[in-house]
């Protein structure tokens, strides 16, 4: 996860001083969606989701252009004043968070809050507390509901226990903590189990709400093509084990098999990987 968009931004940041001080371009309404959002709306629902939702795109779009499309939205942030020197301090610090080296080993709450205040203190190295509170604020307290999650799951309580108590800790929180989608979109994966609940926070704090929907989609996808995939080698050996066909039959049902079974712009993906199913 470390090595993805957050490697392209390790390597974008040497040129960062020549985006620094280009001239901003007048904030003018454009659309700032690479080709991959474009079934998407641009998120503005925090200032954190948009600057996360601009930097997903690192890798189709130059981060110059990303710069400039960043602070051409400046309005849509409501309280934060983002200019380009807030924007190369927010590379900063996820770059600087993606180095953390704290191991997180399943439930173990110990770990998770480690990372936490971890977390908390490197806001506060890169940023103010009004910064903090209206680019972070959210996402801190959902990862500090996390926490008590997995804490009340700890002391011994019943499935049912847990649950009041959870629906007790939440009625004492603020309205737009108990009402927000990002809390729903966490109590769901909470509800998957801890393994999922790591891996979420951390894509959260990694690539933000919108990224790690994304990326959830992503592993959905993959999962559905590699149950697929190998429902079809079985159908496909099953052809091939056949000593009643000849090659020219086997080749014809596979071919039959692979086109029905994928769309044609995986047709190559698919015989490529049939080859390396078979060893070569």
């Amino acid at each position: 996860m470390k090595k993805t968009a957050l490697t392209i931004i390790t390597i974008a940041l040497g040129s960062l001083g020549a985006v620094y001080f280009l001239p901003s371009e007048p904030a003018a309404q454009k659309d700032i969606r690479a080709t991959s959002q474009h079934d998407t709306s641009v998120d503005n629902t925090s200032p954190k989701a948009f600057l996360d939702y601009s930097l997903s795109t690192l890798g189709e779009k130059p981060l110059q252009t990303i710069t400039q499309d960043v602070v051409s939205e400046e309005r849509a942030l409501g309280e934060l004043q983002l200019d380009e020197q807030l924007f190369a301090l927010y590379l900063r610090y996820k770059q600087a968070l993606a180095d953390l080296d704290i191991e997180i080993t399943g439930s173990d709450i110990t770990s998770l809050e480690t990372l936490h205040q971890a977390i908390l203190d490197l806001q506060r190295e890169y940023f103010s507390a009004q910064q903090i509170d209206l680019i972070f604020g959210e996402e801190n307290q959902l990862r500090a509901l996390a926490l008590e999650k997995a804490r009340l799951s700890e002391q011994g309580y019943s499935a049912e226990e847990q649950k009041q108590l959870w629906r007790d800790h939440l009625a004492l929180q603020p309205e737009y903590v108990q009402e927000s989608d990002a809390n729903r979109r966490l109590m769901s994966e909470l509800a998957q189990g801890e393994d999922a609940q790591t891996t979420y926070l951390k894509r959260v704090e990694l690539v933000g709400e919108a990224g790690a929907q994304r990326l959830e989609v992503l592993d959905q996808n993959r999962a559905e093509f590699d149950r697929v995939f190998q429902h079809y080698l079985v159908q496909r050996s099953a052809i091939l084990d056949d000593l009643g066909l000849s090659d020219e039959q086997k080749h014809k049902q596979i071919t039959m098999l692979r086109e029905t079974s994928f769309d044609a712009k995986q047709w190559r993906r698919i015989e490529a990987l049939e080859r390396i199913a078979d060893g070569g």
